[in-house]
């Protein structure tokens, strides 16, 4: 069954949205319906929402705590923080954001096999692009030797040369990885929410909360609360991306 993002995940988003401004009053989320997108994306803590964009039932929860969860969170933790690049983002924060998004959508049961081998997908269609082959070539290639339906493969190749060419899709999969070798090794997942940061910037980060300059995060998404422990535990002992395979 699907639904239309604009009305059902529209009232998911404000069940969600009231969750988080109960831990804060002035945490906010606008949504905007659009029709100049594809899809769904976060733009400085705004929600913008495709007018024709379908979704199942069981994704949309998935693509709450990706975009909602993640993105707009840390978006505004940073906010709270008293330096500005903890909204703006690190230079190559993109990495460790994508991976917890990925990441949140595998603890609430929403990162199936067909999720993870679109992200894998796009790794692939980066490499093409930057190999020079062209739009259509890659297109092809996911068709006929990775058997992906042509609209799925016509989605992923679009994502990957819009504008000319873009490779952040490449990190959607890196970023995962890496993130579940750092769970692995016993690391703290909540610091990750004090915004758009990187992983190497946490021994700073880590020194600035105990002079007292920084402030622990503001929010905390759903996914990081207890009744989600187990299936961080499950993570940290799979350890492993191909161990998260249903």
């Amino acid at each position: 069954m699907t639904i239309f993002l604009r009305t059902n995940l529209q009232r998911w988003h404000e069940t969600r949205l009231s969750f988080l401004q109960r831990q804060n009053a002035e945490f906010n989320s606008p949504v905007r319906v659009r029709e100049d997108i594809s899809g769904v994306m976060v733009n400085r803590g705004v929600l913008n929402i495709s007018k024709e964009y379908k979704v199942t039932r069981k994704r949309a929860e998935a693509l709450i705590q990706h975009e909602i969860g993640t993105h707009v969170v840390t978006y505004f933790n940073g906010r709270q923080q008293p330096l500005s690049i903890f909204s703006l983002g690190v230079p190559g924060y993109e990495e460790l954001q994508e991976g917890l998004a990925v990441l949140a959508e595998y603890i609430v049961g929403g990162l199936n096999n067909d999720r993870l081998r679109i992200i894998a997908a796009r790794v692939i269609a980066v490499q093409n692009m930057l190999l020079g082959n062209s739009f259509i070539d890659t297109f092809s290639m996911l068709v006929d030797q990775y058997n992906f339906l042509p609209e799925t493969a016509f989605t992923i190749v679009m994502r990957v040369y819009r504008g000319g060419g873009l490779t952040k899709d490449a990190l959607y999969l890196k970023g995962l990885m890496e993130l579940i070798t750092y769970l692995k090794d016993g690391n703290n997942v909540h610091l990750l929410m004090m915004g758009k940061i990187r992983k190497d910037y946490l021994p700073i980060i880590k020194d600035l909360l105990q002079k007292e300059i920084l402030i622990p995060p503001a929010v905390t998404p759903r996914y990081l609360f207890p009744e989600f422990s187990p299936q961080w535990k499950d993570v940290k002992r799979k350890g492993s991306i191909f161990k998260l395979i249903q």
